[in-house]
């Protein structure tokens, strides 16, 4: 448990300063694949963050023990990803969604312009298969490759590249390897928000 709140506040520290540089205006934060709620329950301390909703497909063992204290309203919300419908004014987070629901919360997010933070792992086979079609796509894709450190960087760089070519400000940053191996974070703020 110490490890996920490590990891939890690392990711928050990080992903806020983003989200904070990017709007004054309050919001609504929503944590897919969100397990014990850990990340939500963090940014609910947050001045900015009118109320927290909770999603993933069951409740995780701790949200109870998480949200008890917690001050800001809050939801649980469990059909998943795909059944729940973000608003243009929230803002999406997801730590270790793994796979593919990485890419669906980007996706997710980047429908509905949304600010979104996530914290990506288990880069498995058809994680890799679908974004190696991705990088066919982009400029310099062999080259790209040769550009990063490891093959996660790599697939995440793919990802925060699709998040730039739908319009977004999108970042591939990472939290301290000591926390986590599987430690990138990838950003996006939508052009469209920083405008308004």
């Amino acid at each position: 448990m110490a490890d996920e709140l490590s990891r939890a506040l690392s990711f928050c520290e990080l992903v806020a300063s983003y989200f904070n540089s990017a709007t004054t205006c309050s919001y609504e934060l929503v944590e897919l694949c969100a397990g014990n709620g850990n990340v939500g329950s963090i940014f609910s301390l947050q001045e900015n963050i009118r109320g927290i909703v909770f999603v993933d497909i069951r409740k995780g063992r701790g949200l109870d023990h998480t949200t008890k204290n917690m001050r800001k309203p809050f939801e649980v919300y469990l059909d998943g990803i795909t059944g729940y419908q973000p608003k243009k004014n929230q803002a999406i987070v997801a730590v270790h969604a793994c796979g593919t629901l990485t890419d669906k919360v980007l996706e997710t997010a980047s429908e509905n312009c949304c600010l979104v933070g996530v914290m990506p792992c288990c880069y498995d086979q058809e994680t890799r298969v679908k974004l190696e079609k991705v990088a066919l796509s982009l400029p310099n894709f062999e080259r790209r490759k040769m550009l990063y450190g490891s093959i996660e960087d790599y697939y995440d760089s793919i990802r925060t590249a699709l998040l730039i070519g739908k319009g977004y400000n999108a970042y591939l940053t990472q939290i301290d390897k000591k926390i986590t191996p599987m430690n990138n974070v990838i950003v996006g703020i939508p052009l469209k928000r920083q405008q308004e």
